[in-house]
């Protein structure tokens, strides 16, 4: 009897369901995977909190009615003007006028609904005119009678048909809305004991109701919520073999340290929303798939996993999954693991994280390793990996800091043919992680673009791009790696080069961008109290200040300092000698200003007040004045302002963050989805020797390149006197063609220069100009 490949529900799946009535199981509905491997780790404080968003958050059914909540706030908390819209199918939720526009949070129920017909449900961003841009998840309901469960039910024959009638148990309730062809359970706000649940295809169970009354438009999961406590050694909710995905809304999982896993995901699609998963002796998410020729769905959205075992969730196989708005924090391993995330032969993969939290995880926040079936094909697979406006803080508690990261994206198919992954990281915070604040491990073909990172105070790195085998290009633009213990930017190994553009390097311990074996390059950047700005790099009209009392910015430090360990009574620094009695500093990039209020020696500093928790080696920044909040904008008569690498069409181009293109603040990316349009590869590579007489081709990601802005305007080519050289570039499929001038390139080093106004068919301008360092012997 296999108990975890199911080809479909049967009578062996009614049989399982049936005994955890009793509390029986005919087989083990979790197993595997693990536990702690935490130790006595103590993980940071965590508070919990969500960060603001914008999208749907919950869609739960009536017979007739859905009732709606979302979240329209931007990061400073500020409302949000959207649209609601609804359809019978996803591929048309938004051809339609929205059937409710409105500003910020909020809550609705949309009645008259057809019984029994799926609906799809969708939000926008409402951008005026009558337009409207789609942001977060589409939900999917179908209307039909619920069944009622109520742990507090005193019905002597329950049929769960109406609120009297209720069922005691949700086991019930979901093998009846099974029985029936799937179909909505609605779970009372309660305290649930020993539940092992499996939840089929077409079944939506959804909780927050009041018991009282169970009326759908007053349902809030906070309020009345349906606590669900996990059984020894089982699943506290397996989702088998099936499709459509089973709907898990508004419930409270408490693994109580005995469950195995909160929510355990066999080969089929799931669609978590608002469910909170805790001490689970695993994970509090396990997916798995062993397929080869299909991939499912894993939608979470507003979900938080923390305090586990292990994983706050786990993956592995084929799965496109979407994580919208959702926590993971506290968890004695990584906050979230793709062990091997499989692209199967022909079939793309996606992975979408927006708006979400991995904090205080005893490894990484978010590790991905990206990986070929075992069977290859000869169609190939590929990735697309997107990870948006989210936050990696003080994870990597446990062990050693190398190779971790707050987040870690590896590409783990090692010259695999047709195999490729293309990595974007959009408007990120990386901080206080015991390794890198960012790992990219490219070993293999694929693109990579870092854009709007805040990376600050982490252990190691900034932002470390390693590769081994393959060679390509990693373009990181309008980022600040700030006050790292490693270097702010560091490329070492294989052939990937690193093109920085209009970033901040600042107080970096070990410099502020190293390439270690293939020259890469930084044009237009801003060096700020940083020794040893560039190493290994082509650095062009970039800016370099050692001053501390000439800053460029608005609000920045006037000194980085390290902290080497850290105890309740004090800090301990590498130096301390530039510190004086009541200076103001903040810790770790914390946002909280502190003052120095004493000394323990030549190293050590007591603060007021003193921080709770420090994961050193982490940075102490020392501000003049009392603000210690940072405004990275030029202040007037900057040596920043038209510094930039020049613009061929005569436009002032200012370096530091705000003088791209697509500049703004660090750490945030915009309410709508962005897809860049950027430099992603050239032949010849980077690292390579030019041909004399060679073409130069440079091939984009993001958009197809608009040969009509190919010109003098957008490409520009230096000698190595830094003089233009006379060039007629073209577009050719769309790659950009650059021929050698009469006689070839001229000996030396050769640089290629992309500004921003090349654009794709789109009309998508180039995310920021780059520079291509290139050699000609």
């Amino acid at each position: 009897m296999n108990c975890k490949r199911r080809s479909a529900p049967d009578l062996f799946t009614l049989l399982v369901g049936a005994l955890s009535l009793l509390g029986l199981s005919a087989c083990g509905g979790g197993g595997g995977g693990g536990g702690g491997g935490g130790g006595s780790i103590t993980l940071p404080a965590d508070d919990g909190a969500l960060l603001e968003s914008v999208g749907l958050t919950s869609a739960a059914a009536g017979a007739t009615s859905v009732r709606l909540s979302w979240t329209a706030r931007d990061p400073d908390g500020l409302n949000v003007a959207i649209g609601l819209f609804r359809a019978s199918s996803k591929a048309t939720l938004f051809q339609a006028a929205p059937f409710m526009t409105t500003t910020g949070a909020g809550s609705t129920t949309v009645t008259s609904l057809p019984t029994g017909q799926p609906q799809f449900f969708g939000l926008a961003l409402n951008t005026g005119g009558g337009n409207f841009t789609p942001v977060g998840p589409a939900l999917r309901a179908i209307p039909k009678a619920p069944i009622y469960v109520n742990v507090a039910s005193m019905a002597v024959n329950p049929d769960g048909l109406t609120p009297q009638t209720a069922f005691p148990d949700p086991i019930s309730g979901v093998l009846t809305a099974f029985a029936s062809g799937g179909g909505n359970v609605w779970i009372a706000g309660g305290d649930y004991a020993n539940i092992a649940l499996i939840v089929f295809p077409n079944v939506f169970v959804s909780g927050g109701f009041n018991p009282a009354s169970f009326a759908l438009g007053a349902r809030d999961p906070e309020q009345f919520p349906s606590i669900l406590n996990g059984q020894a050694g089982r699943a506290i909710i397996e989702i088998p073999n099936g499709s459509p995905a089973g709907v898990l809304d508004g419930l409270l999982l408490r693994g109580g340290g005995i469950a195995t896993f909160g929510v355990d995901v066999d080969e089929s699609d799931a669609d978590l929303r608002g469910i909170q998963i805790t001490g689970c002796l695993s994970d509090g998410i396990r997916a798995r798939s062993l397929s080869i020729n299909s991939a499912n769905d894993l939608d979470l959205t507003h979900c938080i996993s923390f305090s586990n075992e292990s994983d706050g969730m786990s993956v592995s196989g084929p799965f496109d999954v979407m994580i919208h708005g959702s926590r993971f924090s506290s968890n004695k391993n990584e906050g979230l693991d793709f062990g091997s995330l499989v692209a199967p032969d022909g079939i793309p993969i996606s992975l979408h994280v927006r708006n979400s939290m991995f904090f205080g995880n005893g490894s990484e926040g978010l590790d991905c390793d990206m990986v070929a079936p075992a069977i290859l094909g000869p169609t190939g697979g590929v990735f697309k990996v997107l990870i948006e406006g989210s936050r990696f803080e003080e994870n990597g508690v446990s062990g050693k800091v190398n190779n971790k990261a707050g987040l870690k994206l590896d590409i783990d198919f090692d010259l695999v043919p047709n195999w490729r992954a293309d990595l974007t990281v959009l408007g990120c915070v990386a901080r206080a992680n015991t390794g890198s604040g960012v790992l990219l491990d490219l070993d293999s073909t694929g693109t990579a673009m870092v854009h709007r990172l805040l990376s600050t105070g982490n252990g190691a790195e900034g932002l470390t791009v390693r590769s081994e085998s393959t060679g390509g290009l990693a373009t990181v633009s309008a980022s600040a790696l700030i006050a790292n213990n490693g270097a702010g930017i560091r490329a070492l190994g294989g052939n990937y080069a690193v093109l920085a553009s209009h970033c901040i390097f600042a107080g970096n311990a070990q410099g502020g961008f190293t390439s270690e074996v293939i020259e890469s390059s930084a044009v237009s950047s801003i060096a700020w109290l940083q020794p040893q700005p560039w190493s290994g790099v082509r650095e062009l009209f970039n800016t370099a200040i050692t001053d501390p009392l000439a800053s460029p910015f608005m609000r920045a430090p006037v000194d980085y300092l390290s902290i080497v360990s850290a105890g309740a009574q004090k800090l301990t620094l590498a130096s301390a000698s530039s510190l004086a009695l009541g200076d103001v500093v903040e810790v770790s990039d914390d946002g909280s200003a502190r003052t120095v209020s004493s000394f323990a020696g030549a190293q050590g500093v007591v603060l007021n007040p003193m921080p709770t928790q420090v994961l050193p080696p982490t940075s102490l920044a020392r501000f003049q004045g009392p603000s210690v909040t940072e405004d990275y904008q030029l202040t007037a008569g900057s040596p920043a302002f038209g510094a930039g690498l020049p613009d061929p069409a005569g436009a002032t181009v200012s370096t530091g963050v705000f003088g791209s293109s697509n500049g703004g603040t660090v750490g945030r990316t915009a309410l709508a989805p962005l897809s860049p349009f950027f430099v992603s590869a050239s032949q010849p590579e980077i690292g390579t020797v030019a041909d004399r007489n060679g073409d130069i081709r440079v091939s984009f990601s993001g958009g197809t390149l608009d040969g009509l802005t190919v010109s003098a305007l957008s490409v520009r080519v230096r000698d190595t006197n830094g003089l233009p050289l006379a060039i007629a570039a073209f577009e050719q499929g769309s790659e950009l063609v650059i021929p050698a001038p009469a006689g070839g390139w001229p000996a030396g080093l050769l640089t290629v220069e992309l500004h921003r106004s090349l654009a794709s068919t789109g009309g998508q301008l180039l995310a920021t100009p780059v520079a291509l360092p290139l050699t000609v012997l």
